[in-house]
């Protein structure tokens, strides 16, 4: 019976602490600007979600569905992920791997086993507005036409900011 309520002392102990939490990050009612929750305690924060928010604008107008013609990897997708999701600078954004594989487990064919952090921050580490956490994602069926599904169904993920293929790429002599 003690072990019960000492159980229940902690449930309720960690549920009043969340509380806590989520109502300090509520933002602020002194007319601050608010974003993800959370208000810009200083004008250069305000200024890295602002130049965040148009790189990732300017990035997702220039995304595009390749043609199976073109020349990559018929098994690989190269996601990158938004400001918000790639622990970028601005108030409220985190990178989580295990948040990222349950999104990408929703897609068909992709292979939430087999992902590849390419560029992740690590904890503690600083990074500019720009920065964006790119992964490579295997799929579980072969073709360069399941590329291309993946990237489509991709594109209505919302952490995702670009799906791309594996570019196959050649050097030149001059």
């Amino acid at each position: 019976m003690k072990k019960i309520a000492r159980i229940l002392v902690l449930v309720t102990a960690l549920s009043l602490l969340a509380a806590m939490c989520f109502s300090a990050c509520a933002g602020a009612d002194d007319g601050s600007d608010e974003i993800y929750g959370n208000y810009f305690p200083n004008p250069g924060d305000k200024a890295n979600y602002e130049e965040s928010e148009e790189y990732d604008r300017r990035t997702r107008e220039s995304a595009r569905i390749p043609s199976p013609d073109e020349d990559f990897e018929d098994d690989t997708v190269v996601i990158i992920l938004d400001g918000k999701h790639s622990g970028t600078c601005v108030p409220g954004s985190v990178y989580s791997y295990h948040q990222v594989i349950l999104e990408l487990w929703r897609v068909d064919n992709l292979d939430t086993d087999n992902v590849a952090e390419l560029f992740a921050v690590k904890p503690g580490e600083s990074v500019g507005p720009t920065y964006r956490v790119m992964l490579e994602v295997k799929l579980k069926v072969p073709g360069k036409d399941k590329v291309v599904e993946a990237i489509k169904a991709l594109q209505d993920v919302d952490m995702v900011l670009v799906a791309e293929p594996r570019y196959n790429y050649v050097a030149v002599d001059d």
